[in-house]
């Protein structure tokens, strides 16, 4: 038997360690690879992964063998995981007409009446730079100009930094961002309507895709996220 051979070096898969690093254990992919957590091995044509054990990827045929160069099949891998999300022009195109991507595998949407004045509402929503003060998960942001179309900003949540660019800006009606952090697509939309008693009905829309997303961030837990957004916004509003 032909001795197998290793197809990627730890030199070669530094850039995909922080994405498997936050995976607390393997994953499965549909239509992209299959997992096998006894072999711990990636299978040109079944390809099994196992994000703990990443270090130690070898590739091979169903023979045993690596007919296959070692860039080759990492080039091959990161084309498939990246066009599973879709493009970033999709995205931005749905966010510019204040719509979520519906096929995606996490989403939410929900919505509270705040009794305030609808200006001081729209103001806590795009004064981005001090969403830290009344939204404690936010631990940072910042945006370099004032909101509108096209504005980027950053913004940091469970140690992780979100980039995130504006795509609708509807003064005192609606915003809409589309954000990215390694390789998970968001699209989160707000809308402001005034009812007739004076309140504010204040709703919000998140989609979210990418590779593994689903298997450690469930639609149940973005809701109860956009929940929480939700109350303390009325919470700052009200106050």
């Amino acid at each position: 038997m032909r001795p197998r051979s290793k197809c990627c070096s730890p030199a070669a898969l530094a850039s995909g360690k922080s994405q498997l690093a936050s995976a607390s254990a393997a994953h499965r992919y549909a239509g992209c690879f299959r997992y096998s957590a006894a072999r711990r091995k990636v299978d040109v044509g079944a390809l099994k992964l196992s994000a703990p054990t990443f270090w130690s990827l070898e590739a091979t045929d169903n023979r045993g063998f690596c007919p296959v160069k070692p860039f080759a099949l990492w080039y091959a891998l990161m084309i498939g995981l990246t066009g599973c999300a879709g493009s970033a022009a999709d995205r931005d195109k749905l966010a510019a007409q204040g719509l979520t991507k519906e096929s995606a595998p996490v989403k939410a949407a929900a919505e509270i009446i705040i009794t305030a004045p609808e200006a001081k509402v729209w103001n806590l929503l795009t004064d981005i730079k001090d969403w830290p003060k009344w939204q404690p998960e936010i631990s940072k942001s910042s945006i370099q100009s004032d909101p509108a179309i096209g504005s980027q900003f950053s913004s940091s949540t469970g140690g992780m930094d979100i980039h995130s660019t504006i795509q609708l800006l509807d003064p005192k009606r609606a915003i809409c961002w589309t954000g990215r952090v390694w390789h998970i697509h968001a699209i989160h939309c707000w809308t402001l309507s005034a009812l007739p008693d004076g309140r504010i009905l204040v709703k919000t829309r998140e989609s979210m895709d990418g590779w593994l997303i689903s298997r450690f961030y469930s639609s149940r837990e973005l809701l109860e996220s956009d929940k929480r957004w939700l109350a303390r916004l009325k919470q700052a509003a009200e106050t």
